[in-house]
C-alpha cells in the first residue's frame, strides 16, 4: 500500500550512467543528475541505479530517462529504507524535476515535486529494489498528472479521478475546485468511495464548494467511516449545502457528540443554515429556530 505524503525539495548536482527509453510524441526526457540514499545522502553506485530506474521508466509514460549524461531536464531522487519489526519495510522515496518549456506552461525555475512512503512486508516476495522502484513509480505517476493539469489536459482528469493513489485524486479535485468545474462532480461524488479517508473528506469538501443539497445523501452515506479529525470538515460541509437530510444530521450530532470541539463544531454549522446570505443556507423562521436553540442574532 502507498501513502503519499508532503512535498519535498530536492537539489540537483553530480551525474549518473541511463539507459535508453522509448520516446513518446509527449515525452519529457530527464537526466538524472543525482541518486542519494539515507540520512547523509550517500550517493547510489551507477549499476545499481539502472536497476532501480529501468522499469519504473519503462512504464512512466510522459517522462522518459536521457540516454545521453546531461541532455534533458536535471532530476534528482532521494530515497531511505526502513527495516522494522517482523519483516516491516518502508520505502520514503522524493523525487524532483525541474521545470522547462516541455514539463511545465509554468517555464524554467521551478520543480516539480513528489515525496511518496511504500510500506510492505519482506515476506511479500519483493526485493528492497523493486520496493524502492514501485515508490519511483508512484513519484513519475504523481508528477505526470501534476503536468496534466498544469496544462489543462482534460480528457486525462476522469483517469486521474479514478486513480486508486490518493495524492493523485486529490491534485485532480484542486483542479476541479479551483477551476469550478461543476461537470465533474459525478465523478467527484464516485471519489467519495476511495478507500483513503484523505480522498473522501476531500470530495466531501468539493461537493460542498462547488455542489449543492442534492449531494447530501451520497456525503451521509460516507460519514460513518470518516476519521474524527475529519468531522469538522464534514459538518461545515453539511452547513454550506443546506437541506432537511443535513439539518437532521446536525441535530442529531449536537446532541449526542461526546468531544466538546466536535460538538460545537456541529452547533456552529447547524447555526450557519439559519444564516440568509451564506451559502446553502435556509431562510431563517426565527420562531422554529429559537425553539430549537440554535438560532441567534448575529
Amino acid at each position: 500500500m502507498a501513502l503519499v505524503c508532503t512535498l519535498a525539495l530536492l537539489s540537483a548536482a553530480g551525474a549518473c550512467g541511463a539507459k535508453p527509453s522509448p520516446m513518446s510524441t509527449d515525452g519529457i526526457v530527464v537526466s538524472l543528475v543525482r541518486v542519494t540514499r539515507g540520512a547523509r545522502g550517500d550517493q547510489v553506485p551507477h549499476s545499481r541505479v539502472d536497476a532501480l530506474t529501468a522499469a519504473p521508466f519503462a512504464k512512466a509514460g510522459r517522462f522518459q530517462r536521457s540516454a545521453t549524461r546531461g541532455e534533458g531536464l536535471p532530476a534528482a531522487v532521494w530515497f531511505d529504507v526502513e527495516h522494522g519489526e517482523g519483516g516491516a519495510r518502508r520505502v520514503e522515496l522524493s523525487l524532483s524535476i525541474a521545470r522547462g518549456d516541455r514539463a511545465s506552461i509554468r517555464g524554467p525555475g521551478d520543480l516539480l515535486e513528489a515525496m511518496v512512503q511504500v510500506e510492505s512486508l519482506t515476506g511479500e516476495g519483493r526485493s528492497e529494489d523493486e520496493a524502492v522502484a514501485e515508490a519511483l513509480s508512484l513519484a513519475l505517476g504523481i508528477l505526470d498528472a501534476q503536468v496534466t493539469l498544469e496544462r489543462g489536459e482534460e480528457e486525462r482528469v476522469p483517469a486521474l479521478l479514478r486513480s486508486e493513489d490518493p495524492q493523485i485524486v486529490q491534485l485532480a479535485m484542486g483542479w476541479v475546485r479551483d477551476r469550478r468545474r461543476v461537470d465533474f462532480l459525478p465523478l467527484v461524488t464516485s471519489a467519495l468511495e476511495h478507500s483513503h479517508p484523505d480522498v473522501a473528506i476531500s470530495a466531501v469538501e468539493t461537493l460542498g464548494l462547488l455542489g449543492d443539497r442534492t449531494y447530501v445523501e451520497a456525503i451521509l452515506r460516507q460519514a460513518p467511516r470518516l476519521q474524527i479529525a475529519s468531522s469538522f470538515r464534514l459538518y461545515e460541509t453539511l452547513g454550506r449545502l443546506g437541506g432537511p437530510e443535513a439539518l437532521a444530521f446536525l441535530e442529531f450530532a449536537v446532541r449526542n457528540e461526546e468531544d466538546p470541539a466536535l460538538r460545537s463544531a456541529a452547533r456552529r454549522a447547524l447555526h450557519s443554515q439559519d444564516r440568509s446570505g451564506e451559502p446553502g443556507a435556509r431562510a431563517p423562521d426565527s420562531s422554529t429556530a429559537a425553539a430549537r436553540g440554535h438560532w441567534r442574532t448575529p
